[in-house]
């Protein structure tokens, strides 16, 4: 009976452990997409400040896009 308490105890840790594994992975995923996120939000700014100015037709649309970022 002990031997079995103690595989069960074994199984439950197993399983409780891979959880938390998956729980730190979905954060840092989470932590990584945002980077990743905010550096198109930066580079999307930085193209449409080098695009003012070439045509009338595109500073508006490129004004509210920064606007939106």
């Amino acid at each position: 009976m002990s031997q079995s308490r103690d595989n069960s105890m074994k199984n439950t840790d197993k399983w409780r452990n891979k959880y938390l594994d998956l729980i730190e992975k979905h954060e840092q995923l989470g932590q990584s997409s945002e980077q990743k996120q905010d550096q198109l939000r930066r580079a999307l700014v930085i193209v449409s400040l080098l695009a003012e100015g070439q045509a009338d037709s595109i500073d508006t649309p490129l004004a509210k896009l920064r606007d939106t970022l």
